[in-house]
């Protein structure tokens, strides 16, 4: 039987080695084609012999036109000019017929790359973050009656979003609001989360026109997907909360625990391995897990290298029997970081965390959606709170806090002693129905009954509740 064909694209570079990942792990079943606007990802996709399109190379005879009007758009007096005026309604005005000239520009390519390739399917990460080449993918999918599919690689949570936007008059209504963010605003006042908005005003009115608008942004799955996959049925129910519609979740595992379980079922080994790689001293390991906060803009410089220092020195305290492994978020340049092994007695690691977690004995974190794959490898967990005002997992029992900076080698010590029992963590993360070998084969299942439509998903065979 001829295989079908899968169009994948990724938004962003940090997330392209997931999606490799998993077009390796479905590529026996499909033909896997990547759709590219940067070139920066080609070379991660050559090593991995990916086949992919630069989507600039299906220019239309719109090409000097859309030359002209980019620059026009990314001069810098002009950008400028734009921001400034947003707060008007004649700005936002502007940046709504900007925007959606963008969106149609891409839409062309996307549809001449989908009809070229008899592509069959569309995948990526997320309909919530929806910029022109994403909108231009979804609308082509839209009009050509295209299945999309959403794998689980990332925890989206609203609380993380609504900080990043906080009091922004972009994002909220204020008596400064201009009367089309008003209109806009009070349209969609049902998608608001504590009186703020997921997209600015613009981009609201021409999603809407697109017809790809979710109708619940802050988390996956309220746009035009057909399967939104879900990784255990905490999930679940976190997204039917949200108002997702439950005929598109499947739970279905998180890729992650693809690489996470081969790890996990011969950790004894690869902890010996690991162990003999980095040349540690003990055979017990902290993993310490750096959030990314001066390059997420989340603090400054000085208050992102103090957080660092002061959890690495606290950990390496309570460290007399323990070698201590650092992983670095994806965005987080090693050549910023190498100089803490020299510092410090640590190692970095230089594999990816989903390869490794496993052969730790506890695991030091920030809120991170990282969290959970300890949790289901059995792994102590001490989170750092060094955001206040955020507490993803309140539901589970065998967490430890650290909640003030000077309490973390008073509840690292008393970690390493506490007997934890995973029993009620482990029901929230269905470890007994994902957490095995068969993740990659409940995907394809869902995949090809989703492009054989005449195939009716059963909800019961993918929503283990």
């Amino acid at each position: 039987m001829k295989k079908k064909n899968i169009l994948i694209y990724c938004y962003m570079l940090k997330r392209l080695e997931d999606l490799i990942l998993f077009s390796k792990y479905i590529s026996n079943e499909f033909n896997i084609i990547f759709i590219i606007y940067d070139k920066s990802y080609i070379p991660l996709l050559e090593l991995n012999d990916i086949d992919y399109i630069y989507g600039y190379s299906y220019y239309s005879s719109n090409n000097i036109q859309k030359k002209i009007i980019t620059k026009i758009i990314k001069n810098r007096l002009i950008q400028k000019q734009l921001i400034s005026m947003r707060k008007y309604s004649i700005g936002q005005y502007i940046n709504e017929l900007i925007f959606l000239y963008q969106c149609d520009y891409y839409t062309k390519i996307a549809k001449s790359v989908i009809k070229d390739n008899n592509i069959d399917m569309f995948i990526t990460i997320t309909d919530r973050h929806l910029g022109d080449k994403e909108s231009g993918l979804f609308k082509a999918c839209y009009d050509l009656n295209i299945p999309i599919f959403l794998p689980f690689m990332i925890a989206w949570n609203p609380q993380s979003n609504y900080l990043m936007i906080k009091d922004s008059s972009k994002y909220t209504l204020t008596n400064q609001s201009s009367t089309y963010q008003k209109k806009v605003f009070e349209k969609h006042s049902y998608q608001a989360y504590k009186n703020h908005y997921f997209y600015q005003a613009y981009k609201f009115k021409v999603l809407e026109k697109l017809g790809i608008l979710s109708k619940m942004p802050w988390v996956s799955g309220g746009g035009i997907v057909d399967v939104n996959s879900v990784p255990n049925k905490r999930s679940y129910k976190q997204h039917i909360d949200m108002g997702i519609d439950k005929k598109k979740l499947k739970i279905l595992g998180d890729i992650s625990y693809i690489p996470l379980y081969n790890c996990y079922k011969n950790k004894e080994e690869e902890k010996i391995k690991i162990i003999k790689k980095y040349n540690l001293k003990h055979n017990k390991i902290f993993i310490i897990s750096l959030a990314n906060w001066w390059e997420h803009n989340l603090a400054d410089k000085q208050t992102h290298w103090d957080i660092i220092h002061n959890t690495i020195k606290s950990t390496l305290y309570c460290a007399n029997e323990y070698s201590v492994l650092v992983c670095l978020h994806p965005s987080m340049k090693l050549e910023y970081y190498e100089f803490l092994e020299l510092k410090y007695d640590i190692k970095i690691l230089e594999e990816r965390l989903m390869q490794v977690l496993p052969v730790a004995d506890i695991y030091i974190v920030d809120q991170s959606s990282t969290v959970p794959w300890a949790i289901i490898c059995g792994i102590k967990v001490l989170i750092i709170c060094y955001y206040k005002n955020l507490n993803l997992f309140s539901d589970f029992n065998s967490i430890v806090y650290a909640k003030k900076d000077n309490e973390i080698r008073e509840k690292l010590k008393h970690l390493i002693s506490k007997e934890v029992s995973f029993a009620h963590d482990w029901d929230l993360l269905s470890r007994d129905t994902i957490f095995n070998d068969k993740v990659t084969k409940k995907n394809i299942d869902v995949l090809n009954k989703l492009i054989n439509k005449n195939e009716k998903i059963d909800e019961n065979t993918f929503n283990l509740l």
